[in-house]
């Protein structure tokens, strides 16, 4: 996927500091995400792909047979072992956790991510077994690399929305729409990228409802054929080397009511508001409550369904969580979306969403395509 190999060598390095600060032999990763932030992109299934950094800052990379070819392209990985196929005559973790034991001398580890049936498998092989955040703390400020990789695909994002907005016409159902903007944004992707691969959700993405089914927060495509007075809520993101972001903008087929551009300009205020709260020293808790607070000043609180944001990067929704349950002190290098709605059945639902870069100063918007209520009009 063509990440540069400092910026691996960077992150690796950081592992390894953890695990001599706490005494740690070894870090298994299992995350395919996390996986994915240290280089090695591939289709997740049933088969298990263990990435270890030890101590000594050596890497091993263990994966299903019909992965090996492409783990031996990975950077900055000093050895593949394979095994057969999944679930095997001896157990997958099994063969890992001899290789680790009895190859390497390691005695105790760190994970990332595990169950609690494999916390116990792995606990009868190794003296400790550490679950710890630290990838997904370290995948939560963005590098200069990756904030640039998110600016690209927020421009695709937007171009996303611009195609879905000119192909909504009577008649046309969600999946052509969706068809329509996925073909036009990747093939606009393929001329102007140098690398585009499709990873998990693929290069461009939406979720398109239409008329009632907008009162659905995440009311997936469907065969409903646009009709005049519809709301139209063009949920699009798209992904730039693994890089995801988001651009959501609520529409109209013809002129809305009075009650519609009520909400309309209620949640246009709303994510305005959580967007410029979006500052260094402010916390997650701080601005979601501030944020649900202005929505039930505007009558609007028994329309709530979700929060205000989430972390953006690798996954669709990762760390940290803009919600008054997170006290996350916002920091410079975060991405976050910013994205408050309301669902009022029988109406209509209202959301806009722009992923937002933190800086050392204002926010930073990625996504750029314009809120105003009169470009987000059809006229038929």
């Amino acid at each position: 996927m063509g990440i540069p190999v400092n910026e691996i060598k960077q992150r690796k390095e950081k592992i390894v500091k953890y695990l001599n600060d706490n005494l740690l032999d070894a870090f298994m990763i299992l995350d395919p995400y996390n996986i994915f932030y240290m280089g090695f992109y591939h289709v997740v299934t049933e088969r298990p792909v263990a990435y270890i950094i030890y101590s000594d800052g050596k890497v091993e990379l263990f994966v299903p047979m019909l992965e090996k070819d492409e783990a031996t392209r990975v950077p900055n990985v000093d050895s593949v072992k394979t095994y057969f196929e999944y679930p095997g005559k001896k157990g997958v973790f099994e063969f890992i956790g001899e290789e680790l034991k009895f190859g390497n001398n390691t005695k105790k580890i760190g994970v990332d991510n595990t169950d609690f049936k494999l916390f116990k498998k792995l606990s009868g092989v190794f003296e400790e077994v550490k679950v710890s955040d630290v990838i997904y703390d370290m995948r939560i400020i963005k590098s200069p690399y990756e904030i640039e990789l998110l600016k690209s695909a927020g421009y695709y994002s937007d171009y996303a929305v611009s195609a879905g907005f000119e192909a909504l016409k009577l008649g046309v159902s969600e999946l052509e729409i969706l068809s329509e903007l996925e073909k036009k944004t990747t093939e606009k992707m393929i001329d102007e990228l140098d690398e585009v691969i499709y990873v998990p959700g693929g290069p461009v993405g939406a979720l398109l409802p239409t008329g009632w089914r907008t009162a659905l927060p995440h009311g997936l495509p469907s065969n409903r054929k646009v009709e005049k007075g519809d709301t139209v809520m063009l949920s699009c993101g798209a992904n730039v080397k693994g890089y995801r972001t988001e651009t959501e903008r609520t529409c109209f087929v013809g002129e809305p009511s009075k009650d519609k551009i009520k909400a309309f300009n209620v949640i246009y205020q709303a994510q305005k508001l959580a967007t410029t709260m979006m500052v260094p020293g402010k916390s997650c808790s701080e601005i979601d409550r501030t944020v649900m607070d202005f929505i039930r000043e505007n009558g609007y609180g028994d329309y709530i369904r979700h929060r205000t944001g989430h972390g953006k990067g690798l996954g669709e929704h990762e760390t940290p969580w803009v919600d008054e349950g997170d006290p996350t002190i916002i920091k410079p290098g975060m991405v976050l979306s910013s994205e408050p709605g309301i669902y009022i059945e029988g109406l209509s639902g209202f959301r806009h969403s722009d992923t937002v870069a933190v800086t050392d100063g204002e926010p930073l918007l990625l996504t750029k395509y314009s809120k105003k209520l009169e470009d987000l009009i059809v006229y038929v």
